[in-house]
């Protein structure tokens, strides 16, 4: 059974098959393209909800973002963290993680925070909570400040082992004698800055030892 329906376009009678009731409005392939044509042509003003910038849209359209990159970053924040369905909390970070983070620290802030030495610098959780690793509750400081914030907390053993820690940074500063730069030794025996100083000062030592 068939259900007589008006064209929106010419306004003539046609009709239509009971299943298309809801979805045909037009009599015939010419009065659908001028419906087409003039709902393409209608547009209207929406403000994107990434960004905040306003954009042109047709008003059937469910368009909320301006580009495919507000899309992305949209995207990208819908499921950042906890949102995520695969996220999982974890207390301790990978070794890869906490040097890219260490390094964004150091690249960011690039001298201790409280006494301006570029000497011995280590990373400090500000709320000495080391599983809250954002970068807003990160600053480097150098190992003695680091020490001292611990212990105004009341962590002394924290702090001793701070002072007592047994890497390259408890090594003193030191000049090259090639570029004549002070630099931060990470070996006893290190006494150039970079390989190249040292590919030059292996040099220097080997012309020395040809001459005597």
């Amino acid at each position: 059974m068939s259900v007589t329906k008006i064209c929106v376009i010419c306004g003539t009678e046609f009709q239509a098959i009971p299943s298309w009731d809801q979805i045909r409005d037009t009599c015939s392939k010419e009065c659908r393209y001028k419906l087409v044509s003039e709902q393409l042509s209608q547009k209207e003003t929406r403000r994107c909800k990434q960004c905040g910038k306003p954009f042109v849209v047709v008003p059937s359209y469910k368009q909320t973002l301006c580009s495919q990159s507000c899309r992305t970053q949209y995207m990208s924040d819908l499921f950042k963290g906890s949102r995520n369905p695969w996220w999982k909390e974890t207390k301790t970070l990978r070794p890869s993680t906490k040097r890219s983070l260490r390094k964004r620290i150091k690249s960011r802030d690039k001298v201790c925070q409280d006494c301006g030495t570029q000497f011995h610098l280590q990373v400090h959780h500000m709320d000495s909570n080391p599983s809250n690793n954002r970068e807003s509750n990160l600053v480097l400081l150098c190992k003695y400040c680091h020490a001292k914030q611990h212990e105004l907390t009341g962590e002394s053993e924290v702090a001793h082992l701070i002072l007592s820690n047994r890497t390259y940074n408890h090594l003193e500063p030191q000049t090259c004698p090639i570029c004549q730069a002070v630099f931060q030794p990470k070996r006893r025996k290190q006494i150039t800055c970079s390989l190249r100083c040292g590919r030059i000062q292996s040099g220097r030592t080997r012309s020395d030892s040809t001459t005597r």
